[in-house]
């Protein structure tokens, strides 16, 4: 007999056989590791920062004034502050339960909509493992998503989403959650010239209107134009600028001390160590070996981080359908080239590592040398991703900066960007 052919082999069934079940016991505990998680930490430093902003828009205060305790504050947009306002009325702990079970559930909802996007293309695999697979690769950023009470979560459904409305053929609605992850963090705005070098027109339309409507429109609504213009003014010039170019206003050595991307490792592995700086590493990536300039090595960074960028918009601009190698490959360029991509951020892996798991399970013949490369990509990346964290949990493992988190990222960027079909027209 012939393999399955159709939309109805990648469907979501348990499957046949003794391990049918092995792939969703491995996704309920996930999401139950995820759950305990979150609920043993409580309410977190960052989530009480979401909350003093969301107070903010209703008391009239600054939502840039001051940092707060511990060194940070509100790093997000306006439009992210009116989203969370309604929570800023309820009990803390109770807030952070609704955040905490909202935030659960986006993840949830993220491999349901990867789920049908697969789904869609027709390839004969099976769903559960490659979902499973891909939820294990990234259990090491989810837990500390979770730890800390981050965001990435639910920017990760709206990826998803996004992702799911472009292969419904809905491109215009696609744009809509795709502008609105822009509000939460900047770097999803390298979807803009990815999807104009698409040509796809109508999906570039709906995600410009998005970001006028979230980072404009609803701050505009809520806040008055004024105070929305003023607040929008310094999160750009405070927030967004400073992290961008490494600038002390937003955060001492942003650079130097905060995330895991390639102008970080770069500066970390290449330049010399600033006078005074701290030395333990668990507090982030410390230079070691010297052999730049600090500025040398931060124009090196940036130089690789540019190179990535460019290569993932041409290199990916040729996928054809909704691009769902190429959506991946976006996100994973974005959380390589940012300044301040840390740990909780490679969340956003998730698609890509799914679109390699569905090429390394195909078991179309004609896939057989796309499928060994994928087996690479990942093997690489969960080696690397083991290194990690002994790095970061081993006492007198090598140092950190030896074994950063975006050596995940790497191998599953490169082998994508490898194996992503470029010959079509789009």
């Amino acid at each position: 007999m012939g393999k399955a052919k159709g939309p109805s082999a990648g469907r979501f069934s348990p499957g046949r056989g003794p391990l049918s079940f092995l792939p969703w016991l491995v996704l309920a505990g996930i999401l139950v590791f995820l759950f305990a998680r979150g609920i043993r930490r409580g309410p977190t430093f960052d989530f009480l920062a979401y909350l003093e902003a969301g107070k903010a828009v209703a008391s009239g205060g600054s939502l840039y004034g001051a940092e707060g305790q511990g060194g940070g504050f509100f790093l997000y947009s306006p439009a992210f502050a009116v989203l969370f306002s309604p929570l800023a009325s309820m009990d803390p702990k109770r807030a952070y339960w609704f955040f905490h079970l909202s935030s659960l559930g986006a993840f949830a909802l993220s491999l349901l909509s990867l789920g049908l996007v697969f789904r869609r293309s027709g390839v004969g695999v099976s769903l559960p493992w490659v979902l499973a697979g891909a939820g294990l690769l990234v259990l090491y950023p989810l837990a500390s998503n979770f730890k800390h009470g981050n965001t990435n979560s639910f920017i990760l459904l709206l990826f998803c989403l996004s992702l799911h409305a472009y292969a419904a053929g809905r491109p215009f609605l696609g744009g809509l959650p795709l502008s609105l992850a822009v509000g939460f963090k900047v770097t999803p705005i390298l979807f803009l010239p990815w999807l104009i070098l698409r040509k796809r027109r109508r999906e570039t339309w709906g995600f410009l209107g998005g970001l006028v409507f979230w980072m404009v429109l609803l701050p505009a609504a809520v806040l008055g134009p004024a105070r929305a213009y003023r607040e929008t003014r310094s999160w750009v010039s405070r927030i967004v600028l400073p992290a961008a170019f490494s600038k002390e206003r937003i955060r001492p050595r942003v650079l130097e001390e905060s995330g895991e991307s390639l102008p970080r490792i770069t500066h970390a592995l290449l330049a010399g160590r600033e006078e005074g700086a701290g030395k333990t590493r668990r507090k982030g990536l410390t230079p070691s070996l010297g052999i730049l300039s600090r500025k040398q090595a931060k124009v090196l960074g940036y130089g690789i981080a540019i190179f990535v960028i460019l290569a993932t918009l041409l290199l990916t601009r040729g996928e054809p359908g909704p691009g769902e190698g190429g959506f991946g490959l976006v996100a994973a360029a974005a959380l390589l080239a940012s300044p301040v991509s840390r740990a909780a951020h490679f969340v956003l892996l998730l698609p890509l590592a799914a679109w390699l798991f569905r090429l390394a399970l195909s078991g179309e013949d004609e896939e057989k040398r796309r499928r060994a490369w994928a087996r690479f990509a990942l093997g690489a990346g969960i080696l690397f991703m083991v290194l990690s964290i002994l790095a970061a949990k081993t006492a007198g493992f090598p140092s950190k900066t030896f074994f950063p988190d975006a050596w995940l990222a790497l191998p599953l960027w490169a082998g994508g960007l490898f194996l992503v079909p470029r010959n079509a027209h789009p």
